[in-house]
């Protein structure tokens, strides 16, 4: 028999379109569609390499790399979907003339003709410029002080400079490098890696994420030495002009220096000396001054300590010219001593005065009157030095012995004319 597959064909197709949707109806009642969304997704950048190839940076703006994306699917498919199955990217190829990327999203192991997919934003917007790169100083910062008699020696950076590339706006705001160093009551030195930071044009540190550094971190050493207070010693050689003397010590402003060096090296050295042959005051009319580097005179090992001082050390030898003068003193200032018993003694007669050559500074030399001065004769001590055991009636001379402030000197003493007569007592005794 034959049979015809058309006949009835209305009621055939019929058939399919109800058991479709009955299909279509079942498969909604008992696995619905539903909606997920999923946060924080990043944004991945493709074909990066040809902006580098054109020499260019880029920089994310508005945090658009980071989209929160929206999953429509039926529930057993949902249910699947973690956030790390879903890709976004954006191809840099696609990137137009205002700088933004087009995002596409995927998920991984699902067909995608099963379910929708969208983001809360559909480009990546980013800011494009010219690559630059440049080399810059690296110093340092001092935080804190040493410990008290401590000072900071030498600070060494493994590197003083280092290349930085970016942007070229960011680039151009960066001035230098710097590191800190706390030294905050350190007695010892120091070596560490530390941290390298930025300032811009106007010293203050510059936070830019877009820049790149050849490095993040430089190893810096910091030398910490004690320290030693010691005299400066002073000599000097020759001699002032004829007329003149030194009027005291050679003295150095200032007269103590601050020193630092290894604790070893301090317990050697107890002061500074300044030679002889470097104070010349050969035929000086006046104070010699003069002004010495006192770095000169110290061991290589040590250096100067205080914050401030140069070196420069300021030397001193005082020199006054000497003043002579005659006084005239009166005899009657003049008193004899240890007399013999049986003699008396005066003066001649012949002056009333007795000159004393005396010379010395002029503040001292200056404010002597004859009248004020007192001398003696010992005449005990005059008979020893002429070997007389008895003194014989006579006019003889006899030195007289002033005594002068220490800062006055005399060439000789002087000698005035003395007249020995026997006393009335003994010429009793004679019968006379």
């Amino acid at each position: 028999m034959k049979i015809n597959l058309f006949q009835n064909w209305g009621l055939k197709l019929l058939s399919l379109v109800i058991a479709f949707v009955i299909w279509f109806l079942v498969v909604q009642i008992n696995d619905p569609k539903d909606t997920s969304s999923f946060s924080n997704i990043q944004v991945q950048i493709t074909n990066k390499e040809l902006l580098e190839n054109a020499n260019k940076v880029y920089e994310i703006l508005d945090n658009s790399d980071k989209v929160r994306v929206t999953v429509k699917a039926p529930r057993s498919i949902l249910q699947e979907i973690r956030s790390g199955d879903i890709v976004a990217e954006a191809d840099m190829s696609k990137l137009t003339d205002i700088n933004t990327i087009v995002i596409t999203y995927d998920i991984e192991n699902v067909d995608l003709a099963s379910v929708e997919i969208s983001g809360n934003h559909e480009t990546v917007k980013l800011n494009v410029e010219e690559k630059k790169r440049k080399y810059i100083q690296v110093d340092y910062k001092l935080v804190g002080e040493v410990a008290d008699g401590y000072i900071l020696g030498s600070v060494s950076l493994e590197q003083n400079r280092i290349e930085i590339s970016g942007p070229q706006s960011a680039v151009d705001q960066v001035k230098n490098a710097f590191v800190e160093i706390d030294v905050s009551n350190v007695s010892s030195s120091l070596t560490a890696d530390m941290e390298l930071h930025l300032n811009d044009l106007e010293g203050e540190e510059l936070n830019l994420s877009n820049l790149n550094k050849q490095m993040d971190y430089i190893h810096v050493s910091a030398e910490v030495l004690p320290t030693k207070t010691i005299p400066v010693v002073v000599s000097y050689q020759g001699n002032p002009e004829q007329g003149y003397i030194v009027t005291g010590d050679a003295s150095a402003e200032p007269a103590e220096i601050l020193i630092a060096g290894t604790s070893r090296v301090l317990a050697g050295i107890n002061s500074v000396a300044v030679p002889a042959e470097d104070v010349d005051i050969s035929g000086a009319t006046d104070s010699v001054e003069l002004e010495i580097n006192i770095s000169d005179y110290l061991p290589n090992t040590v250096r100067l300590a205080e914050s401030g001082f140069s070196g420069k050390v300021k030397i001193e030898v005082p020199i006054e010219q000497i003043l002579d003068r005659t006084l005239r003193i009166p005899v009657n200032n003049i008193n004899f001593l240890n007399i013999p018993a049986d003699m008396e003694l005066e003066a001649d007669g012949s002056s009333v005065f007795v000159e004393l050559e005396v010379s010395g500074l002029s503040e001292y030399v200056s404010v002597l009157r004859g009248q004020d001065i007192t001398g003696t004769i010992d005449v005990e001590a005059w008979m020893k030095e002429q070997e007389l055991t008895k003194l014989e009636p006579g006019v003889y001379s006899m030195p007289v012995t002033f005594v002068l402030d220490e800062h006055i000197t005399t060439e000789t003493d002087p000698e005035m004319m003395v007249v020995v007569t026997e006393s009335e007592q003994e010429n009793a005794l004679n019968g006379e």
